[in-house]
């Protein structure tokens, strides 16, 4: 005699636990984040790369992300580009920010979170016109689990020029709220977080069992035997 547990509750637990068990979260530079809807926001003067005729910067469109860029220039000897900034805000353990860089223009970049210096990013000019695809400008991990916000600065009043190629953001969504009442702001691992599932799932009883026949049939030419 077997038993089926109830399916309607089975599918529920299994659906809430599959989106949490993916926990990277790709923004693109002109996307939004698909779990919060959420956008990066952009001082003024930056322009799409693609749509850009006046940018002196042209990679090649099918090497970036979705197909499009951030673009925005520094030079401390033109009063028309000065430092322009590039805000996100999330709630994760991590975050990675990846561009384009121009062999032929330097790229120096200031980085902030949550109102703290972060770090730097910087590569002086090498008059090499060929562009370099999926940089990582920055990543900050073991974050806590709370909402943070992150700011891309252009440029630095030492530079001659700076221009940056934003491309997309990547940041770490810990799934821990959602299978955990831990307080501490730390997120479980994926294996922590797969036997929490499992247990769940475990512990699932049939509210209306469904009753299999589990006699055997008869072979090809045989009578069934009367009951």
């Amino acid at each position: 005699m077997l038993f089926m547990p109830h399916y309607s509750l089975f599918w529920f637990i299994l659906a809430a636990i599959v989106p949490v068990l993916s926990g990277n979260i790709t923004v693109d530079d002109q996307g939004i984040d698909p779990t919060t809807g959420t956008s990066i926001a952009y001082e003024a003067e930056w322009a799409i790369g693609p749509n850009c005729s006046n940018c002196s910067s042209k990679p090649d469109a099918t090497l970036a992300y979705d197909g499009t860029w951030h673009d925005t220039s520094y030079s401390d000897s033109n009063p028309l580009e000065f430092m322009r900034n590039a805000t996100f805000s999330f709630t994760g353990t991590a975050i990675y920010a990846y561009g384009m860089v121009s062999g032929a223009v330097g790229i120096d970049l200031a980085f902030f979170l949550d109102g703290q210096s972060a770090g730097r990013y910087s590569i002086p000019a090498t008059r090499d016109f060929k562009y370099s695809y999926n940089q990582l400008y920055f990543k900050a991990e073991g974050l806590q689990n709370i909402p943070h916000t992150w700011i891309l600065q252009n440029g630095n009043v030492k530079n001659i020029m700076s221009n940056v190629l934003l491309d997309y953001l990547v940041y770490t969504k810990c799934p821990c709220r959602s299978l955990s009442k831990r307080t501490d702001n730390k997120c479980i691992t994926g294996t922590k977080m797969l036997k929490q599932a499992l247990r769940l799932l475990s512990g699932v009883r049939p509210r209306h069992p469904v009753r299999l026949n589990s006699q055997r049939l008869p072979l090809p030419g045989q009578k069934r035997r009367p009951r």
